[in-house]
């Protein structure tokens, strides 16, 4: 059974895996997940450094003010 997630400010359902608001726009709450969930990654040993790169420059962007 998952949880529904609803955004803070506009009361819209959500994917739980979201940042972002889609109707509203505006950031959500911390999720806790792991490094590999975060960067939608398969967790093993052996990652690929230019995909981790690629996937942390692009939440960056987001993030970043």
């Amino acid at each position: 059974m998952t949880k529904e997630i609803m955004c803070w400010n506009c009361q819209t359902l959500l994917d739980p895996s979201a940042f972002f608001c889609d109707k509203c726009k505006k950031i959500q709450a911390p999720k806790k997940i792991n490094d590999f969930d975060l960067f939608g990654m398969d967790i093993k040993y052996d990652i690929d450094k230019e995909e981790l790169e690629k996937k942390y420059l692009g939440l960056q962007i987001l993030f970043h003010p």
